[in-house]
């Protein structure tokens, strides 16, 4: 797979753990205020050193891609540029840089990363490069007004350590076996895939986790798990789905719609004026029922997902998962 040629621009790529920390700073600050202004998504700042790129330019850092490898598998970090600076070109140079370095690598198979600020030509330009092999993600949202009609299918309740392990399971049933869907090496097995959800429960990875809003669903008979839905807070009074999954074996009973609308009045009820969530953009079951709710999209960003040398297989399909 070649490298695609990246767009003029000033500056110069440099190694990300050779820049010293402070001088990070003022670009981790600026892609905070720019997400929390324009998509309301929250996100952690770095705390620490990190492998990857970084673009440096009059004398700053203009952009930076972090990178890291696990196995056969490059992941790529939050991309970002500064907005005072060429943006696209920056962006463009930073992954034509990153993948270019990572496929002269023969141990290294496939790549994976999402870059929720991009800006909307490093999309098109991704999708002109390997159409079919970057997955569109979009960002919905809805100002929750009332719920409608559901039917729980299943016995809710709240959300307890309890169902972690088992939510584990459940997840993996619903997006399938396998790397390939699961890019991330961590997900592939339920110890990997329990631990991210931990972390979205422990860690600000997007929002601070709201337990008062977060369910799970349980069959009457058999206590058997069939659906959960993870709720977060971002900033005062914006709510996010963070994950939800159906068991595929109890699809169709409005499980998914019942999870999300008490999550949605749990978060209204808690003083959210409106809630988010990212879906695939080819996951058109997922689309329709959030459109149903009162969902309209407002934003897409790319999830790229390469494979050395020929096909690309989909990318994590979580109905309403994010991770940013």
């Amino acid at each position: 797979m070649e490298p695609p040629d990246r767009p003029a621009c000033g500056g110069r790529l440099e190694s990300l753990l050779a820049q010293p920390f402070g001088d990070l700073q003022p670009l981790w600050a600026e892609e905070a205020e720019v997400l929390w202004r324009t998509l309301h998504w929250q996100v952690e700042p770095w705390k620490g050193p990190m492998g990857g790129l970084a673009w440096v330019g009059d004398g700053k850092v203009l952009g930076c891609l972090p990178l890291c490898v696990r196995g056969p598998t490059a992941m790529l970090g939050r991309l970002f540029a500064s907005r005072w600076g060429p943006t696209e070109g920056v962006e463009a140079g930073l992954l034509s840089a990153a993948l270019h370095g990572v496929f002269s690598d023969p141990r290294i198979q496939r790549v994976s990363g999402e870059f929720l600020g991009a800006a909307p030509r490093t999309l098109e330009w991704l999708v002109s490069l390997w159409p079919g092999q970057v997955q569109p993600r979009l960002l919905m949202e809805v100002a929750w007004t009332g719920a409608g009609e559901t039917r729980t299918g299943g016995l809710l309740e709240p959300w307890q350590g309890e169902h972690l392990i088992p939510a584990a399971g459940l997840l993996r049933r619903a997006h399938g076996e396998g790397p390939r869907v699961f890019f991330d090496p961590a997900l592939e097995d339920d110890g990997g895939t329990a631990r991210l959800l931990e972390r979205i429960i422990t860690c600000p990875l997007c929002g601070t986790f709201e337990p008062g809003a977060s369910f799970a669903a349980r069959a009457p008979e058999s206590g058997d798990l069939l659906g959960f839905i993870l709720a977060t807070r971002m900033g005062t009074d914006r709510g996010h789905v963070a994950e939800v999954a159906v068991d595929p074996a109890a699809q169709g009973r409005g499980i998914g719609k019942t999870l999300i609308t008490r999550a949605l009045e749990a978060l209204r009820g808690l003083g959210c004026r409106a809630t988010h969530l990212a879906v695939d953009g080819d996951n058109r079951k997922a689309i329709r029922l959030y459109r149903s709710l009162g969902f309209r999209e407002y934003h897409r960003f790319p999830a790229l997902r390469l494979v050395r040398g020929g096909e690309i297989h989909p990318s994590p399909g979580s109905p309403g998962g994010a991770k940013a």
